[in-house]
């Protein structure tokens, strides 16, 4: 039921019991409305930053093996050098030499292309991590504005709770029930 139909049911309500249930349930729909969406946008913050840090992982990870794999070139590079002088098997070594070499490039061009495709995923997941931590501020803004605008409402609220029969105990609202 909206605030306005809440609010409406307050105003129509002939009887006790159907006005405090209207005011009730207006003041439950606020409270529901308000901690479902920080609810929502915490949610997605936390899950925004889990997918930075694996992200991040994966770049680390993809950056480690491109140093590996340039340091294999740069062995397979001096092997190169060495079969050159040999005599004798120079020639098939400087070919198997060059052949590992561009094996090795190829690896390292790979794992460079994989980093950054990584970093991309980082940066992606660094403006969706924005983007929550945007929308959680938008929540606290809210209820923050939600909190200033009741603070001005209470001795209004207070004395019509009073009049209606409601107590306050420990930010709680109660009902005091006679029996027969």
């Amino acid at each position: 039921m909206a605030i306005e139909q809440n609010l409406a049911a307050i105003l129509a309500a002939k009887y006790g019991r159907d006005v405090r249930q209207a005011i009730h349930n207006g003041i439950q729909e606020c409270y529901l409305d308000v901690s479902g969406a920080v609810e929502l946008t915490n949610n997605a913050a936390t899950l925004a930053n889990s997918k930075a840090g694996l992200a991040n992982d994966a770049a680390d990870l993809a950056n480690t093996k491109a140093g590996l794999a340039n340091d294999a070139a740069d062995l397979a590079n001096t092997k190169a050098g060495l079969a050159d002088t040999a005599k004798g098997r120079a020639n098939d070594a400087a070919d198997l030499a060059n052949t590992k070499a561009g094996l090795a490039n190829d690896a390292a061009d790979l794992a460079n292309t994989k980093a950054g495709l990584a970093n991309t995923a980082t940066q992606e997941a660094n403006a969706a991590k924005g983007l929550a931590n945007k929308a959680a501020q938008d929540a606290d803004e809210a209820t923050s504005e939600f909190t200033t605008y009741m603070s001005g409402v209470p001795a209004t609220i207070q004395g019509l709770f009073e009049d209606l029969g409601f107590t306050k105990v420990s930010g709680v609202i109660c009902v005091e029930v006679e029996r027969a």
